[in-house]
């Protein structure tokens, strides 16, 4: 029929990153089920991949087991980089944290490229904007008197009458 639309809230990825959450627990799905405050049968259907997690028991588990989580907003959008077993706290080597370090800084870099090539261009076009409204104001001036000084001091105006497009 056609491309199916991503969903702003994927209901199906928190839910298996509600399994990664409990695995972390480490406990019963009692246990896990009484400390999150949700029915001990519809972690089961969620589980069993039975059912879908819903908004309120997301809201139960970020509320009561965020210390198996690495943050909220990985629980709900679950954004590559914040992955539970792959952030900062969890790389014991330097070597590891040096290359986490570097892959961050790299992506930073390029975001500062990004942002000096969008500036430039802004600049750019706010210079090309500035032109067209002193041309704009250029055109808007009209000539309303001439004066004509001699050389013995004296002058005359001369006043100029609009012409209108329909004197054409």
């Amino acid at each position: 029929m056609g491309e199916q639309k991503k969903e702003f809230i994927d209901l199906n990825a928190i839910t298996e990153r509600l399994l990664i959450v409990f695995n972390k627990f480490g406990g019963t799905a009692k246990e896990f089920t009484d400390l999150a405050q949700i029915s001990a049968s519809r972690f089961s259907e969620v589980k069993n991949g039975k059912s879908t997690i819903r908004v309120a028991e997301v809201n139960a588990v970020i509320r009561n087991c965020s210390d198996f989580m690495d943050s909220p907003k990985w629980f709900v959008f679950g954004a590559e980089d914040l992955q539970p077993e792959s952030n900062l706290f969890s790389i014991n080597s330097k070597e590891e944290r040096f290359e986490e370090n570097n892959h961050l800084l790299k992506r930073l870099e390029e975001s500062f490229e990004k942002n000096a090539a969008l500036k430039a261009r802004n600049d750019q076009l706010e210079a090309e904007v500035k032109a067209l409204r002193s041309k704009e104001q250029c055109s808007l001036k009209e000539i309303t008197e001439i004066k004509v000084y001699y050389k013995n001091n004296s002058f005359e105006t001369y006043l100029l009458e609009t012409i209108k497009d329909e004197d054409y």
